[in-house]
């Protein structure tokens, strides 16, 4: 699947669902074919949910390196 609108409705059926790990899968996938920052917020989101925090920040990192100026993303690291 590569349609970015139907990975975000994937990952976010699977988080509201408490499928943790499948909506961890969604938001990876959704991240390769969106380009902004919401997928990786969604995926720090998520990898925060299931106590993976390290994890969690490195994505929000990562993004902030790349893309200084998102002040949004800096708010929540």
């Amino acid at each position: 699947m590569s349609d970015a609108r139907a990975l975000r409705a994937w990952a976010n059926a699977a988080y509201r669902a408490g499928e943790l790990r499948e909506a961890r899968r969604a938001a990876e996938a959704w991240s390769l074919h969106d380009g902004t920052a919401e997928p990786r917020v969604f995926l720090a989101t998520v990898l925060d949910a299931s106590g993976r925090r390290t994890e969690a920040r490195a994505v929000l990192e990562e993004w902030i390196q790349v893309h200084p100026d998102a002040s949004d993303v800096r708010a929540l690291h």
